[in-house]
C-alpha cells in the first residue's frame, strides 16, 4: 500500500488546469508538474514521486480551500 497524490483531481473539480495551479499557489513549474503528476520527473509517465515538500503540499491545499490530508490517498 502506497501514498497517492490527488492534487490533479482536486484542482480539476475546481475547473483549473497545472498552469494556474502553479501561478495560484506560487510554484516553480518544476515542482508544480511532480505535485500534479504525482511523479519525480514531472511527466505523465515516470517513477513516482519519493518526497513531497509538505510547504508546497500546504500551499496547495490553501488555495484549492482544502484540508491537505484531501490531496493525498491509499494506492490499494
Amino acid at each position: 500500500m502506497t501514498l497517492k497524490l490527488r492534487v490533479r483531481d482536486v484542482a480539476r473539480t475546481r475547473g483549473w488546469n497545472l498552469s494556474q495551479l502553479q501561478r495560484r499557489a506560487d510554484l516553480g513549474m518544476t515542482t508544480a508538474r511532480r505535485l500534479w503528476f504525482g511523479t519525480g520527473n514531472g511527466r505523465e509517465q515516470g517513477p513516482p514521486l519519493q518526497f513531497v515538500s509538505l510547504a508546497a503540499l500546504d500551499r496547495i491545499a490553501r488555495v484549492l480551500d482544502v484540508d491537505p490530508r484531501d490531496l493525498l490517498a491509499r494506492d490499494e
